[in-house]
């Protein structure tokens, strides 16, 4: 291989690919079909050529087919980086829609007292009386429900509609005027407790 080879093949190289670790291979992998060359040198001083244009042909092929990895790799994650804006968008188009509609807080007020009530997304719920209260059986990303034990009842049940509140299928509020406020995590199909 010639000075003007392995310049060229450096050349040929992208910048990450000329620093460590890849930059120390693609440096060995030039020294060695130096060496190869040096080794077949029919007299002339290049070489056998043939190797040579064989190896620079494949690794500047290999070096291709990396790009165009790295390149479907950048616009998957641009892809995934757009999906997300678009669902924070249609959280916030949710939001402004609540608001336009007359709730300050964007939650419908319902009050329980006795009894099992099956919750809808963004509901305050007040509930007495040993109350139960189901949380959304097909919630969307983010659902958010309060609720709120008002009286000295026993306690407030409230079930995850077969999903799990923060690992459990049920929890209770004892203590009157507590309120707690569940989120659902699409992502793990799990209510959370904020």
């Amino acid at each position: 291989m010639t000075i003007n080879q392995a310049d060229r093949l450096r050349k040929a190289l992208p910048r990450e690919y000329t620093r460590g670790a890849m930059g120390n291979f693609y440096d060995q992998l030039i020294r060695l079909l130096s060496q190869i060359a040096t080794s077949t040198d029919s007299g002339d001083g290049g070489g056998d050529t043939t190797i040579i244009n064989e190896a620079e042909s494949s690794i500047l092929s290999t070096v291709s087919d990396i790009q165009d990895i790295y390149s479907r790799i950048d616009d998957i994650e641009r892809r995934e980086s757009q999906e997300s804006l678009f669902d924070r968008v249609d959280d916030l188009e949710r939001q402004l829609i609540d608001v336009w509609s007359g709730s300050e807080t964007g939650f419908k007020s319902v009050a329980v007292d006795a009894g099992t009530h099956q919750a809808t997304d963004r509901e305050f719920i007040t509930a007495g009386l040993n109350a139960v209260i189901l949380l959304p059986v097909r919630p969307v990303s983010n659902s958010v429900i309060i609720v709120k034990k008002i009286d000295n009842s026993a306690k407030i049940q409230i079930g995850g509609s077969g999903r799990k509140i923060d690992g459990h299928d049920s929890i209770l509020i004892r203590r009157k005027n507590t309120a707690l406020t569940m989120q659902y995590d699409i992502t793990r199909d799990e209510w959370f407790i904020r």
